[in-house]
């Protein structure tokens, strides 16, 4: 961003990658609750079958969380894991 004459600005937010081959869909939220049942959505679409490749993403962590990500491109997707 140009602040004024020769003056520039540049800005940068950090995010988490994560690599996750075999995903279709373009956006995914995966809810686990405190009893551990989990809910799999992916382009606003309840999904039946668990994807392994997705709970990873999550590092084994424990109690409710909600881990939602968007492709960035192929196999490559920004993550975001958050505690309920």
């Amino acid at each position: 961003m140009r602040r004024s004459g020769t003056t520039w600005a540049v800005g940068a937010v950090r995010i988490e990658v994560a690599r996750l081959p075999g995903v279709e869909g373009e956006e995914l939220q995966l809810l686990v609750d405190a009893d551990g049942a989990r809910s799999l959505e992916i382009d606003g679409r309840r999904e039946i079958a668990a994807l392994p490749v997705v709970e990873r993403v999550a590092g084994g962590r424990a109690g409710p969380y909600v881990l939602r990500a968007t492709r960035l491109t192929d196999s490559f997707w920004e993550t975001a894991v958050d505690p309920l």
